[in-house]
């Protein structure tokens, strides 16, 4: 498959890739979006239908006369995998052509004590896709990693892993060692990137030029896309909207600096200040130990309208929507997701935060359309990475990551 893929001429990959997005097309579409002559799309459709890249699906509707082909991606054969690597697990999904998922597997970042392991635990899973599937790994165009960024790419490593937890990234022994595995392509960029390049080619970021991607959770992680280009921080962070400073002489960020996003808008940040003032105002009505309180309680009690939890929710939405209409008005995205474990789980972060922020934009803005969770939910990370592994055979302009 690889070598399929990599043989392809460049005509050829701009019709497979147009199937791909759009399909199923008729020949007549195809020519009214290419401009190619009948016979030059003849040759190249039928070089595709030879490799089994593309099928004849089904025909279209009549305009008068013979009924047209419509062709689409054989989406039965080829897959991709994507893997997204966080601080608190690990999410695995087996891709077809269409970046629909066709098998998954998620475990705990508890369930992996070393790189070794969390490779053993990665190639385990993909073997177990195939077993099941009854295919062998000659129909898989590669593995796509997502981990937490930044990123050092000369030195092959996760560049400051100050809040990663127990361990770094060594992104070149996983890159390596997932190659030596699996005898697979591997490309790892940040989970951030993943996300909004997923999204951009394959969920709702389709027809769009500017997209923005932010995934609130233990971080804040951001990913970017004007005019088809992924804007990329330095060292690839993807941490650097969280470490925007809103307060100069606000909260202390492990960062070093004062009055970053994160210190207020982080699941970290959230659980802690609603456990210092609860202790400070003398409450009692928690059941269990404080200690073992975690942010799903935070914004349960939230959502059942306990007025400490929803005074420290709505604070932190409304310095994270303050940041988000400043990035909005800098960059101007059309289109914004809002994904992670905090807009899943609380509607009031999303609600105020997103209300802030269109208060906060500039008139030019004004038609910015939001998204909660994206096309792809909670897969959107994974699903992105096995995008990245797609476009770096197909378009022109996607970039082979190590």
């Amino acid at each position: 498959m690889i070598k399929v893929m990599e043989d392809l001429q460049q005509d050829r990959k701009v019709i497979f890739s147009l199937i791909q997005k759009k399909g199923p097309l008729t020949k007549r579409t195809i020519q009214n979006l290419t401009n190619l002559k009948l016979t030059t799309l003849n040759r190249i459709i039928n070089d595709l239908l030879t490799k089994e890249l593309i099928i004849e699906e089904s025909v279209g509707e009549s305009t008068g006369g013979r009924k047209p082909t419509l062709y689409n991606v054989n989406s039965s054969k080829f897959y991709s995998i994507g893997i997204d690597i966080s601080r608190t697990y690990t999410q695995i999904v087996l891709t077809n052509l269409k970046m629909q998922i066709i098998k998954e597997k998620r475990f705990s970042g508890e369930d992996w004590y070393s790189y070794e392991n969390l490779i053993e635990r990665n190639v385990e899973a993909v073997r177990s896709f195939l077993d099941v599937l009854n295919i062998t790994s000659e129909y898989l165009l590669g593995v796509g990693v997502g981990v937490i960024g930044p990123l050092e790419r000369e030195k092959g490593t996760q560049a400051s892993p100050t809040d990663i937890g127990k361990f770094s990234f060594n992104l070149k022994f996983i890159k390596e060692s997932l190659e030596r595995g699996l005898r697979l392509p591997v490309i790892i960029d940040n989970g951030a990137n993943c996300a909004v390049f997923g999204e951009y080619f394959y969920g709702y970021g389709k027809g769009y030029k500017n997209i923005a991607y932010f995934n609130c959770g233990m971080g804040i992680r951001t990913g970017v896309i004007t005019d088809g280009t992924i804007i990329r921080a330095i060292n690839d962070r993807e941490d650097a909207f969280g470490h925007m400073v809103i307060d100069i002489d606000g909260r202390e960020c492990y960062c070093g600096n004062h009055g970053c996003v994160e210190s207020y808008s982080s699941i970290y940040s959230i659980l802690k200040e609603f456990k210092i003032k609860y202790i400070k105002e003398n409450k009692s009505y928690i059941q269990k130990n404080l200690d073992s309180f975690d942010y799903k309680d935070v914004f349960n009690l939230a959502n059942e309208g306990e007025h400490l939890s929803k005074e420290v929710l709505s604070n932190s939405a409304i310095v994270f929507g303050t940041a988000l209409g400043n990035y909005i008005n800098l960059l101007n995205p059309q289109l914004v997701i809002l994904s992670g474990p905090t807009i899943y789980n609380s509607d009031i972060f999303y609600k105020l935060s997103t209300e802030v922020a269109v208060k906060k934009i500039n008139a030019a803005n004004a038609n910015i359309k939001f998204s909660k969770g994206g096309y792809f939910k909670e897969y959107t990370m994974a699903v992105g990475a096995a995008a990245m592994i797609m476009e770096s055979y197909i378009s022109p302009s996607a970039e082979r990551r190590q």
